[in-house]
């Protein structure tokens, strides 16, 4: 009896100890990410939950060369509202980094890194869970961790109705507002999460649209936008990138993210176009075919060939979008639009393109300076020579000359600046034009093209459109004229030539550092903040800092920008701006730097922030 006993109890043991060493492992779990910084990207490969611990692995991709941190204040939280403190970051393979909690990690060439984080035991039966770093800007958070689990969709969005027939609107221009309303399935308030969109260009304006719209407590976010005729925005939220959707003045389009589901699945639409904008999503997640441009690529001796190739590719895609009855007629009217616009991509900016398809499929590293860029262009620019190039631009698009083509980024991107120039004759633009025409004359593109679209628009509304952002031009005009430091009102009457001398002679006697920069310049910004420190460190002495910039700039933006960049601004007008970049800086490219004499003697150029050593060294120069 006794031995009987024994004998359960060892076995009873053993079951145990084997019911203890089973883990619960997630295999690639769903999980919604959000950081303060666009440039991170992070993903839960794997969560193991185990006896004494809980592991979360997780890939990151992050800028090369900058530093993250994980914080000890870290914690795993069930749906109970429980807290499980991180342990350590120490790696479980010889594939993950080690991560020291509360210091910094380096992120190396690659950008990326697989990590592994230790926390205190979380339950096996839990279903869901939250890694939370923090609630401050930049604290890394996952939300709702869960293993990946079928038909997440709520039931009232697994049926959505769509309109059997949807076509795109032809170009007409009606002055209004879009709306754009998000609502995201399994929101918390604690996320904070907003809606970024962007990618349009709005006509009466000289300068993209950025606008971030929070989520409510109810997980909805609502973005209201000024237009004039139906476009396409981007925007990015939660697990959806770079997305896409057709908006309208007077209309609602709305965005219904489930960030639980499949990718295919993860964004819905209701209101204005919704089929096609679910179609064109569902469409867009689909990836190219990049090894048979790369083989048809290495099969290609002369231009022509490669030139033929690209476009029996854009046949085929046209013909295949032709094909489909699954499609409404707008998501094939936008995927025809895209396969044109890609034919004249390639022909256009092929050495671009070809360095990309070339990283993507690991053929070569991406190139890093200049020299490499250079050597990879001399390389391969010959591949489609200058005159089938120029052709591109003649061919003859079904789509780029419809008249809904303004609904599409692509028209934006490519048609019809590019076919006119200083010799095109003048004519009767197709509204098209016209509404292309008004735009460029509000972003006073390269004189040719300004000029034709001057002498050409005759179009009522294309020419209310650019009288209504003159007047708005103006009335910042006079807003500005009472600020002290802008004197761009009282050079409008001096020649080009004259421009620059005139304002040196205002600070004869000191040494000058001229910034000729632009608003939407990104190296323009970063050489602005790189000179603060140095600014300061120079604070006292004879130096003036001056800065230059014109009509590609918007003047509302602009007015915002010049309190936070001590100095004195000049906004010139084109003429006057474009004397200075050519005729004295010999540049086509900003930033561009000069720095001038106690006599208003140049001593110093450059294209591009040379750094802050080098303009200390030539500064201290100039002041002898």
């Amino acid at each position: 009896m006794k031995r009987t006993t024994l004998t359960l109890l060892m076995v009873l043991c053993v079951v145990c100890g084997w019911a203890q060493k089973k883990d619960v492992v997630w295999n690639t779990p769903n999980a919604l990410y959000n950081i303060g910084s666009s440039s991170a990207t992070f993903s839960v490969t794997k969560v193991e939950l185990k006896d004494d611990e809980t592991v979360m692995h997780v890939h990151a991709e992050f800028i090369p060369h900058y530093w993250i941190k994980f914080v000890s204040d870290s914690f795993l939280r069930t749906s109970d509202g429980k807290q499980y403190n991180i342990i350590s970051g120490k790696p479980t393979d010889e594939k993950e980094s080690l991560i020291e909690i509360d210091s910094l990690f380096w992120m190396d060439d690659s950008g990326k890194a697989d990590l592994a984080f230790h926390f205190q035991p979380v339950p096996k039966d839990t279903k869901e869970m939250d890694f939370i770093e923090g609630y401050g800007e930049g604290a890394f958070r996952f939300w709702n961790i869960h293993e990946k689990r079928k038909n997440v969709l709520p039931k009232e969005l697994q049926n959505i109705k769509y309109k059997n027939a949807e076509v795109l609107p032809n170009a007409k221009i009606h002055k209004g507002t879009a709306t754009v309303k998000f609502q995201m399935v399994g929101y918390k308030p604690e996320m904070n999460l907003k809606a970024a969109i962007y990618g349009i260009k709005p006509l009466a304006s000289s300068e993209e649209l950025e606008m971030e719209v929070p989520f409510n407590n109810q997980g909805i976010a609502v973005a209201e936008i000024p237009l004039h005729l139906v476009r396409t925005a981007y925007f990015n939220v939660a697990n959806v990138n770079n997305a896409k959707c057709l908006i309208a003045p007077g209309e609602t389009t709305e965005c219904i993210i489930v960030p639980d589901a499949e990718e295919k699945e993860r964004l819905l639409f209701n209101g204005f176009m919704a089929r096609t904008n679910t179609e064109l999503y569902r469409e867009g997640i689909k990836s190219d075919n990049d090894a048979t441009i790369y083989d048809a690529m290495q099969t290609c001796t002369t231009s022509k060939e490669r030139v033929d190739f690209f476009e029996s590719r854009m046949r085929s895609a046209v013909e295949n979008i032709n094909k489909r009855k699954d499609l409404a007629e707008s998501s094939k009217q936008m995927m025809r639009m895209a396969a044109e616009r890609d034919f004249l991509e390639w022909l256009s900016t092929f050495v671009n393109k070809y360095h990309d398809l070339l990283v993507r499929m690991k053929k070569i590293p991406k190139v890093s300076t200049s020299d490499e860029y250079t050597d990879f262009f001399w390389k391969y620019d010959s591949y489609i020579d200058i005159a089938d190039r120029r052709k591109a631009y003649d061919y003859e698009y079904e789509c780029f000359t419809a008249p809904y083509a303004t609904c599409s980024p692509d028209y934006w991107r490519f048609y019809p600046r590019k076919v006119i120039g200083r010799n095109t004759p003048k004519r009767e633009l197709t509204l098209n034009e016209s509404i292309f025409g008004a735009q460029c004359i509000i972003n006073q593109f390269e004189a040719g093209v300004y000029g034709f679209y001057m002498d050409n628009l005759t179009d009522p509304d294309c020419k209310a459109v650019v009288d209504e952002y003159n007047a708005e031009q103006e009335r910042i005009r006079q807003a500005l004229s009472m600020e002290n430091y802008v004197f761009y009102l009282t050079l409008d009457d001096i020649a080009p030539e004259q421009t620059l001398s005139t304002i040196l002679e205002k600070y004869k006697g000191k040494a000058v550092f001229v910034d000729v920069w632009a608003t939407w310049c990104g190296p323009c910004r970063a050489g602005h903040q790189a000179m603060a420190p140095l600014k300061a460190e120079l604070n006292g002495k004879d130096i003036v800092y001056v800065y230059i910039s014109a009509p590609s700039s918007p003047l509302a933006t602009w007015q915002k920008m010049i309190p936070e960049i001590p100095g004195e601004h000049y906004f010139l007008n084109q003429k006057q701006y474009d004397y200075i970049m050519s005729e004295i800086y010999h540049s086509q490219g900003i930033p561009t730097y000069g720095i001038y004499d106690r006599e208003g003697k140049q001593t110093f150029t450059n294209i591009g922030f040379p750094g802050t050593d080098k303009v200390k060294e030539e500064l201290l120069k100039a002041m002898k």
